[in-house]
């Protein structure tokens, strides 16, 4: 390399600068080298001031370039957002917005079925009706009554069956079954009548299915009654008077725990009919006394007043 300051193979049109030398003849080309690098020359733009503004003198190979202002804005003026709030109130009534016609249009709501909801009938809702009212009244003794009457109707009906059955005394199956040997069927009736007296005594002494042994009991109790009435139309009213009034007061007695029902000192607490009987009394009474009435007709076969 030579010991000039001009690069070898250099002249003043290559794009390589030059070093140090030839400086007059290097500035008028700075602008070239800018628009050649795609930028703008630096310039030196002085503040204007309000009263007398010069504009800068602008090189016409110099890319134009805007310059803005910043609005002065007055300070001392109040925001719009310090001003009050005003309320300015709608010209719409309530009357626009009501739905049209004679009848209100009420809320919609949605119901959804539980599928695993239990269907209860109309028995069940009364038996829940009848505890939910029970709940906290005040009975006194009236179980405690309804408890010996139950007592004393089932020790009767106990003894009297386990006698027949277990010959206590006089009682026993050959003795009843000629008591009945005017009937049509008196050695099933002999039976039948011990049995319905036992199954009713043990149930109603532990006030369990109350309603089915009070009609077991009406039942053995109204044929005990046709039977005296029976007995007393060929013998003298005086010897039979005891026995007629007896059975007649068993039989009354069985249709009174039907309707008063067992009571709370009972197997049958939980039970509607131990609170409040409704009309399974009704529908137990009129199905015991058409029993004894059938039992009667087929297994006597005899009119009870005529002999």
């Amino acid at each position: 390399m030579s010991n000039n300051e001009t690069p070898d193979r250099a002249s003043d049109f290559d794009d390589i600068p030059t070093y140090g030398a030839k400086p007059a003849a290097n500035e008028g080309k700075q602008h070239d080298l800018y628009r050649r690098a795609g930028r703008v020359a630096p310039q030196k733009i002085e503040p204007q001031s309000s009263t007398n503004a010069k504009t800068p003198a602008v090189d016409p190979d110099e890319e134009a370039t805007t310059v803005f202002e910043e609005p002065k804005v007055d300070r001392s003026a109040p925001l719009a957002s310090d001003a009050p709030a005003t309320y300015e109130p709608s010209s719409y009534a309530d009357e626009d917005y009501a739905p049209t016609g004679s009848h209100p249009v009420a809320p919609a709501t949605t119901v959804y079925a539980d599928p695993n909801a239990q269907v209860l009938s109309d028995e069940q809702v009364e038996q829940v009706a009848a505890v939910g009212a029970a709940e906290g009244a005040k009975r006194g003794t009236i179980d405690f009554g309804l408890l010996l009457l139950r007592v004393v109707l089932a020790a009767w009906l106990l003894y009297d069956s386990i006698s027949v059955f277990f010959g206590v005394g006089d009682r026993s199956l050959g003795a009843l079954e000629s008591d009945f040997g005017a009937y049509a069927y008196p050695n099933l009736l002999s039976i039948i009548l011990p049995t319905l007296e036992l199954a009713a005594g043990v149930f109603l002494l532990f006030g369990l299915l109350t309603p089915i042994a009070a009609a077991l009991a009406t039942v053995a109790t109204s044929f005990m009654f046709l039977h005296q009435v029976f007995l007393a139309n060929g013998e003298a009213f005086a010897s039979t008077k005891d026995t007629l009034f007896l059975s007649g007061l068993l039989a009354a007695l069985s249709v009174v725990v039907q309707f008063t029902g067992p009571g709370l000192i009972s197997l049958d607490t939980s039970r509607s009919w131990a609170r409040r009987p409704l009309a399974s009394s009704w529908f137990f009474v009129i199905a015991a006394i058409a029993g004894a009435i059938a039992l009667w007709w087929f297994g006597a076969a005899v009119n009870p007043i005529q002999r």
